[in-house]
């Protein structure tokens, strides 16, 4: 099945470009291309397969993303929970840690295997370029429970990295990332030659 339309309407989120490429067989779907944009000029992919497993479902298959505009994609998620009336573009604040760069770029790409247990990112890239070959950033992640709690372990190396443009992208009425660790174990190996 070959499915494209001008929006799509994925929970609150738009998806605008969506394209669909896909095929069912043996009650296996195999996802060979999905694309989309949502705000910031953020271009979206996935392909992979999704089929049945004895513990549930499971997908296995490759994520990316590309924003060439991290502050207009900060404003837009800044957006997605605010009341009606609150969303015009008077009311959204660049965060300011990406006031000086508006037109900074950022890519990344990863394996994914999803199932109802367990998430993992595998061969992480990411840089603040319009392709995440060149990765600033790389490692693996994977989030499941151990012993009643949510855990995210995994092992992640930087060249040299700026976090504050990411962590600009965490929505204000979010709870802290530290406050999360109330609630959640991690057990993460971070390496960089300069983190900032």
């Amino acid at each position: 099945a070959d499915m494209k339309v001008s929006g799509l309407l994925v929970g609150d989120v738009l998806v605008k470009d969506a394209a669909v490429v896909a095929s069912l067989k043996n009650g296996e779907l195999d996802i060979r291309k999905a694309t989309g944009t949502i705000g910031g000029g953020t271009n979206i992919s996935l392909d992979g397969k999704l089929a049945d497993a004895e513990e549930g479902g499971r997908f296995e298959g490759r994520l990316g993303a590309t924003s060439d505009n991290l502050a207009a994609l900060a404003a837009w998620i800044s957006t997605l929970n605010a009341p009606p009336g609150e969303k015009g573009p008077h009311k959204v604040a660049v965060p300011q840690a990406l006031v000086k760069e508006p037109r900074r770029s950022f890519a990344v790409s990863t394996a994914v295997v999803l199932t109802p247990e367990r998430l993992e990112l595998n061969g992480i890239k990411a840089a603040y370029a319009a392709s995440a070959d060149a990765a600033d950033l790389s490692g693996s992640l994977a989030l499941a429970e151990r012993d009643g709690r949510p855990v995210l372990n995994g092992t992640l190396a930087a060249k040299t990295f700026d976090l504050d443009p990411l962590a600009a992208l965490w929505p204000a009425a979010a709870p802290k990332p530290l406050d999360l660790l109330k609630d959640n174990d991690l057990d993460l190996t971070l390496s960089a030659n300069r983190l900032t």
